[in-house]
């Protein structure tokens, strides 16, 4: 993915050392599983979903211990050892094989051939522990995957049915790693996903919009407006795009705030409310007053003990970060009441 998946700044200390201690535990699984060097592919979007995936695991209790660091080899720092923080590492290993075949067929460099043999050991061993899970897992992601290409090359397919694909991929991708089975009978967090993938998609292809017309290769908007290759984005053009992502974000959190393992989780909150809408405005260039009204009429997901939660810029009826971490972390909760 892009990087749109992380805490924002407001983000309140405790929860911080928590998010840090996701970070340092899929860090560590990727040195173990595949290498030292695999650390340098630690995303910000993989530490979300390791957190999101361990929100809807009610099969077992999280197991935090202490390990080393490379970077600081004579410190101790928390990790978290999960099965979904081992498979989202497995997963990181095949989003990476998937996104070098993709650059092998936009461009005409060589390094990503290159890379792609240095990393073939890695790729094998992480689908090889993703079948694990399912014996076909690896090729329903990749069959998911392939359905997009095909759409990508033949271009007989429209914006729509095109952002649908992406959305079912994430969805499914979804699906198939969660180790907790309830997660396959929630219909609220099934279609959240899909949102979020549509989303996601929405974002990487305007990302790639100014590349993707050089190389005059596929981009998703070049479905919506025939001249995509000729001209730059009028003005119109990008009112249009605007409306899309607004409805698709709000869509998208209104699902969010129905489901418990969510909103309940003031990290994932500050992730997908606080700080997604900060980089979409980024990304986009939306106008800030308009994720302001969506954000503002969201209010709290939860205005009870103990999730209360400051929203950047809302703050209704004395919604306020107000709460403890973990007897191992030690850290306080955040200075209570914010002026």
């Amino acid at each position: 993915m892009i990087g749109l998946l992380k805490p924002s700044g407001t983000l309140p200390t405790n929860f911080q050392v928590y998010y840090k201690v996701y970070m340092c535990g899929l860090c560590s699984a990727l040195e173990k599983k595949f290498g030292l060097l695999k650390r340098l592919l630690l995303t910000d979007d993989a530490i979300t979903i390791a957190i999101l995936l361990d929100a809807f695991n009610s099969q077992k209790e999280l197991e935090i211990n202490y390990g080393r660091c490379p970077k600081f080899p004579f410190k101790k720092f928390l990790i978290v050892k999960s099965e979904n923080v081992n498979t989202v590492a497995s997963l990181t290993m095949l989003a990476l094989k998937i996104k070098l075949y993709d650059d092998i067929r936009d461009t005409k460099r060589f390094s990503p051939r290159v890379f792609l043999l240095f990393n073939k050991g890695a790729i094998s061993r992480a689908e090889k522990e993703l079948s694990k899970i399912r014996e076909d897992l690896v090729n329903e992601i990749e069959s998911g995957v392939q359905k997009l290409i095909e759409a990508e090359q033949k271009r007989n397919i429209t914006f729509e049915e095109y952002l649908k694909l992406s959305g079912i991929l994430f969805k499914e991708l979804f699906l198939n790693i969660s180790i907790d089975e309830s997660v396959s009978k929630n219909d609220e967090f099934n279609e959240f996903m899909y949102r979020l993938g549509r989303i996601i998609g929405l974002a990487d292809s305007y990302k790639d919009v100014n590349e993707d017309k050089k190389n005059k290769c596929f981009n998703m908007f070049s479905l919506k407006f025939g001249n995509f290759y000729a001209k730059n984005f009028s003005n119109k053009q990008l009112k249009v795009i605007e409306n899309i992502v607004t409805e698709e974000y709000t869509k998208m959190i209104e699902i969010g705030k129905r489901i418990d393992n969510f909103k309940n989780n003031p990290i994932l909150t500050d992730i997908f409310l606080v700080s997604l809408p900060s980089e979409l405005r980024k990304i986009f260039n939306i106008e800030p007053k308009k994720f302001a009204q969506i954000e503002g009429s969201l209010k709290c997901f939860n205005n009870s003990d103990p999730y209360k939660y400051y929203m950047d810029g809302f703050n209704p009826e004395g919604c306020i970060p107000d709460y403890s971490f973990c007897d191992i972390c030690g850290v306080p909760p955040c200075p209570s009441p914010i002026p």
